[in-house]
């Protein structure tokens, strides 16, 4: 395609004419715009700005490229411009203008709606980069208010540029991307000025960007300020449906100066709001120069999302958030986990350059900070990087304020490098007033919190390895210099996560009244308070009881529980400390005593030290002693042992596929439809099940001699079952084969049968926990079941009349095995085999038939027996929870040992060598019913 960038064309004379003689009218018109249209790159019909253009309806690709004009819009400048309803692709592509709208200007208002794909690629608003002659606003498109809604397809502005404002869109007053079905794509836009600001997007007053159902992406882009978007009031990413992506976005501007100090990574504004965004957000790999790895802000507000990441953006100040120092007022930075996490992991901060390295950030704040907290239940506010909250403040750090936050707030150094030593890797400063008012606030894995007022109004303070919760200065707002007088922590519900103070090379959590340091000097600091009261309990990192978490099935000595390191005039008041309690309450898992005990130490100061220079140290250890173990009810498993009962179940109705003697024929065969439905009530305290079965069998018998047969069967069976009262499944695919043997004796009064069977079952098991366990696991694994049965059927009457009455009895045997197996997921279980299901049966009843031998003959039998049983083993399996080791016997849910049956059956010979019959079965006992249905074709040969 050849290059058209000052290709100017050719003036039409009668064209320039008319635009000559109504340039003067001041009356507006509109122009609709077609494919041919887009090689009138020049003329003033797509130049005039008081002229409206329509481009619409279009089925074929829309394409404007290589265009330039010589004032603002390279390829359109219009009043108002509306893009709609194009089935085709819209494409703005290589476009270029000296002022404002490398692509498009549209002095009014712009909207795009309702199209399919469309592109706003490498246009540019300036003929040359280094020279600014004129506003340089919107390397793609300039508008006063643009909209972007409703379309289907896919949305791109990507590699567009311009110098001062709005690498790809520029508004002067909102922007609205909403309600678009397809994807979004701004990628790789840029401005380069060095005061510029919007990298990809500039708003003078406001950006939403709400209820789009496609995944957005905004990455690449570059400016000075707002290296992703700038809006000079508002930015609002609300209610979209996929993964919100803003990542690799550069904030370049350094200089700091009266009027101009830029930051902002990915988003800089006045007031940030990203809320009720289900497919979550991740702002990932983000840099600032100078303020605000991912944003900066002076109000940011995040709430009611799916999981929101924050992971490797990076600044000079805030490695991901920063507030916006702008004006008077106070700031609200209010971070919300209720519907996914909140996780902060390896943001950093430079500001320490180049006397020492980067260390990990996740906030930092200005003055005025009104910083809010929290989490739903089951959802976490994670800070794997610390947060810096430094500056006075009238408003206190507010942790779980609302009544629906119950949830948890992590302080962790686990992904610190383990080799680093210096402080700002792990200690978060709260150097203003800090309340805990509800739910989880956990420190762990060598992080700290410093702080100068902590109060805990409610909820639980959850310390683990290495922990640490020290005193801190505070910064006089009126000198700016600091002090601890007045300094008081005040906790009154500590919980210790045992699996983390029990890891390798844990230590104890810290509680420590902070030395004071002048110069390389470390000395006592007399003035600041901590007040420890309330239960000391143990719980593990999902704040449930710990028993059921680790190995504790061995003695333990010396556990190291909470470390106390306070001055000579002894301010660390832990009277009020009820160490008792760590013994308090009924819980599953491992059960034992925990015996705990201080250790007091006095040492002399060292004033070269920071960790020595205090002289009151004491410990608190605790041992151990194991009692045995209690498995939590759903954990216990019965519905694996079941799943042998309900294989037995379906090898009996595989047995009963075996047709009863026919003396007329010597050949046979049989297809048969099976059904089965067995409803196992709870009992003693263990659950029941339910079962469904389907399933088909083959089956052919011979004759080889007079009142002798011998028959052999095949069947497949797919099953369902689910336990009672749980979210425990299991689901099973069978297969069944058996052979079976008749034969009179004592001269044809009694007929005597054998049948053996075999079955192999595949079973896939799956479970949710739901309660004080959350999460879900699952398994495969197979049964083995063997059965047998010997009948003795008695003939008291000839076998000449219509209706025959006779007794029978049989002896049954059943024999039921599983095979070793483990689980995957949460709460993961081993199972292996203790005792396999062993039951021996004595069925005994009469059996009633008749027969009609009319034009249809047609047979019919009902049976009625009594089924006690004489032996019988439960099934038994070995459990094991696999994340501690803990085991117990899972028991199957008792049956009962008689029950009753009643069986009808009809079988009707539509032709002289195929019959049909139908077979239902009903079992009753007081703690089982079953219900079998057989639909069977057979032909005799």
């Amino acid at each position: 395609m050849p290059m058209r960038f000052f290709c100017f064309g050719i003036i039409i004379s009668s064209l320039f004419g008319f635009l000559f003689a109504n340039e003067n009218s001041n009356l507006f018109r509109s122009k609709k715009l077609t494919p041919a249209d887009k090689d009138f790159y020049q003329l003033g019909f797509i130049h005039n700005q008081n002229q409206d253009v329509t481009i619409s309806k279009n089925q074929h690709d829309f394409i404007l490229e290589y265009k330039y004009y010589q004032d603002n819009g390279g390829a359109i400048s219009c009043r108002n411009l509306l893009i709609s309803e194009n089935r085709g692709n819209i494409f703005f592509e290589k476009n270029i203008c000296p002022n404002s709208g490398g692509a498009v200007y549209a002095a009014q208002n712009c909207t795009i709606s309702n199209n399919q794909n469309y592109s706003f690629t490498t246009n540019m608003a300036s003929a040359n980069p280094t020279v600014s002659t004129g506003s340089l606003f919107g390397g793609a498109l300039f508008a006063t208010n643009c909209s972007i809604t409703n379309n289907l397809g896919k949305g791109i502005f990507t590699d567009n540029a311009t110098l001062n404002k709005g690498g790809a869109l520029y508004t002067t007053t909102n922007l609205s991307i909403k309600d678009n079905k397809g994807s979004i794509l701004i990628n790789q836009n840029q401005t380069i000025g060095v005061e510029s600001l919007g990298g990809g997007i500039f708003s003078g007053n406001s950006v939403n960007i709400e209820g789009n159902s496609g995944s957005i992406q905004i990455k690449d882009n570059a400016s000075s300020s707002g290296g992703a978007i700038f809006a000079s009031q508002t930015l609002t990413i609300s209610s979209n449906k996929k993964l919100i992506e803003i990542s690799n976005n550069l904030a370049f501007g350094n200089a700091y100066l009266t009027t101009y100090n830029p930051g902002g990574g990915a988003f800089t504004t006045i007031v940030c709001t990203i809320e009720n965004n289900p497919g979550g957000v991740i702002f990932n790999n983000n840099k600032s120069q100078r303020n605000g790895g991912a944003i900066y802000a002076k109000s940011i507000i995040i709430r009611n999302n799916g999981p929101v990441y924050f992971l490797n953006n990076a600044a000079t100040w805030g490695g991901a958030l920063l507030n916006l120092n702008s004006g008077a007022g106070t700031t609200i930075f209010l971070l919300s986990a209720d519907n996914g996490d909140i996780i902060f992991n390896n943001n950093k901060a430079t500001k320490l350059a180049p006397t020492a390295p980067a260390y990990r950030n996740a906030l930092h704040s200005t003055p005025n900070m009104n910083l809010q907290i929290g989490a739903s239940a089951g959802h976490s506010v994670v800070f794997y990087d610390p947060i810096e909250n430094e500056h006075p403040t009238p408003s206190p750090v507010l942790l779980n304020s609302r009544p629906d936050q119950q949830g948890t707030i992590l302080f962790s150094g686990v992904n610190v490098d383990p080799d680093a030593t210096e402080e700002g890797n792990f200690f978060s400063y709260l150097r203003n007033t800090t309340e805990l008012r509800r739910g989880i606030l956990a420190v762990e894995d060598r992080a700290g919190l410093a702080c100068y007022k902590l109060s805990q109004i409610g909820g639980a303070l959850r310390l683990g390895n290495g922990a640490v919760i020290c005193t801190r200065a505070r910064l006089v707002p009126e000198s700016g210099t600091p002090t601890t007088a007045g300094s008081l922590i005040t906790l009154n519900n500590i919980t210790i996560n045992l699996p983390s103070v029990l890891s390798f090379k844990a230590k104890a959590p810290k509680i420590w009244i902070y030395p004071t340091q002048t110069g390389a000097t470390f000395t006592e600091d007399p003035n600041p308070t901590i007040r420890l009261s309330g239960p000391l309990t143990l719980v593990n990192d999902k704040n449930e009881d710990p028993y059921d978490s680790l190995d504790l099935s061995k003695p333990l000595n010396r556990v190291p529980l909470l470390y106390l390191s306070d001055v000579t005039a002894q301010k660390i008041d832990s009277s009020q400390l009820d160490i008792s309690k760590l013994n308090s309450g009924e819980h599953y898992g491992y059960q034992g005593i925990w015996s705990p005990y201080w250790v007091e130490t006095t040492t002399i100061t060292n004033p070269t030290s920071l960790i020595e220079a205090n002289t009151k140290h004491k410990q608190l250890y605790a041992d151990w002693t194991p009692l045995g173990y209690r498995p939590h009810p759903e954990r216990r498993g019965e519905h694996i042992a079941n799943t042998l009962w309900q294989s037995a179940y379906s090898a009996l109705a595989g047995l009963q596929t075996f047709s009863y003697s026919n003396q007329e024929s010597i050949l046979e065969g049989s297809l048969q439809g099976i059904g089965l439905f067995i409803h196992q009530k709870n009992n003693e305290g263990y659950r029941g099940f339910r079962s469904h079965t389907t399933g088909y069998s083959a089956t052919s018998s011979i004759r080889p001699s007079e009142n002798h047969k011998f028959s052999l069967g095949f069947a497949q069976f797919f099953a369902k079952t689910k336990e009672l009262e749980s979210q425990a499944s299991t689901s099973s695919h069978s297969y069944f084969s058996a052979m079976h043997l008749e034969s009179p004796v004592f001269k044809d009064w009694m007929r005597f049968s054998l049948a053996l069977a075999y079955m192999f079952s595949s079973q896939h098991t799956h479970y949710t926990y739901h309660g004080l366990l959350q999460g879900s696991s699952h398994g495969v694994f197979y049964n083995h079941t063997l059965a047998g049965v010997v009948s003795c059927i008695f003939f008291p009457q000839p076998e000449s009349r219509s209706l025959h009455v006779y007794p029978f009895i049989t002896a049954l045997g059943i024999r039921g095995d599983l095979a070793t197996f483990k689980e995957v997921g949460d709460h993961a279980r081993e199972f292996s085999m203790y005792h396999p299901l062993t039951n021996v049966a004595l069925p005994l009843g009469v059996r009633v038939s008749w027969k009609t031998l009319q034009r249809i003959p047609m047979f019919w039998l009902t049976e009625i027996s009594y089924l006690p049983t004489l032996y019988r083993k439960n099934p038994e399996l070995h459990s094991k929870l696999l994340i501690s080791g803990g085991a117990w016997t899972t028991r199957a849910t008792p049956t009962a040992y008689n029950a009753c049956a009643i069986k009808v059956k009809s079988a009707i010979q539509l032709f002289p060598k195929v019959v049909l019959s139908f077979d239902y079965s009903l079992g009753i006992s007081s703690s089982t019913q079953s219900h079998y249905l057989n639909g069977t074709s057979t032909i005799k040969f």
